[in-house]
């Protein structure tokens, strides 16, 4: 069986480097992090990755930036905007996301939490501590979470998504069917805990299950990871 150490490895060296998570609405210049920690550079581009990562819930992100798009052409990319918004004008607004009244409600709520929390306030916590009150919020289960903890916060939780899963899952990993936070230690018991390793591991996952994971049949044989 790969070892997670060995999948990074492949997958770096097939893929490159991905720069996740992407920025679009609130930078100037290229899209991606530059892996120097100069990005999320501010309170608005913390919360570009917020809604990207709730509205990225069961759905593609092709579908995503379009109701990102949408959103910055009606200036709702900050709490403020979005809580003054009536959940159905915000539902219609990113209908292209999907489940549109439901993710509504779910950015209301964590706009209504971060006006009590702020990033800063977030950013001064422990990681475990900020982990428990995002969890508390409607709508953020723990893979929401962890990609607000590792990419607007910069703590270094790592993201378990359904193509991170299926690929271990067709390496022989035991844990594929464990729960989320077991399955995630699993994963990350050989690496260090650095913020900039599990961004990139994560980026390159998805990279590689957009690829060959994302229709059944799954491969069985990976063609990349077992082709060494």
């Amino acid at each position: 069986m790969e070892t997670p150490g060995s999948v990074y490895h492949q997958l770096l060296s097939h893929y490159s480097t991905q720069g996740w998570w992407p920025l679009e609405y609130t930078t100037e210049g290229p899209a991606y992090f530059d892996h120097r920690g100069t990005r999320p550079s501010n309170a608005a581009q913390q919360f570009e990755i917020v809604i990207g990562a709730i509205l990225t819930q069961n759905t593609r992100w092709s579908n995503v930036r379009l109701a990102l798009g949408q959103l910055a052409q009606k200036g709702l990319m900050n709490p403020v905007s979005i809580a003054k918004t009536p959940k159905d004008t915000l539902a219609q607004t990113i209908r292209s996301a999907g489940y549109s009244n439901q993710k509504a409600q779910y950015l209301h709520n964590i706009s209504a939490f971060l006006a009590q929390v702020p990033f800063e306030k977030l950013s001064a916590m422990e990681g475990e501590e900020a982990r428990e009150l995002l969890l508390e919020v409607k709508g953020i289960g723990p893979e929401t979470a962890d990609c607000i903890l590792l990419y607007a916060l910069r703590f270094p939780f790592f993201v378990i998504d359904a193509y991170t899963r299926r690929i271990f899952q067709s390496l022989g990993h035991p844990d594929t069917t464990a729960s989320y936070d077991r399955f995630a230690q699993s994963i990350t018991a050989q690496f260090p805990a650095e913020t900039q390793t599990y961004q990139e591991f994560h980026a390159l996952l998805v990279a590689h299950g957009k690829t060959f994971y994302s229709k059944k049949p799954y491969p069985t044989l990976d063609p990349v990871l077992r082709s060494r």
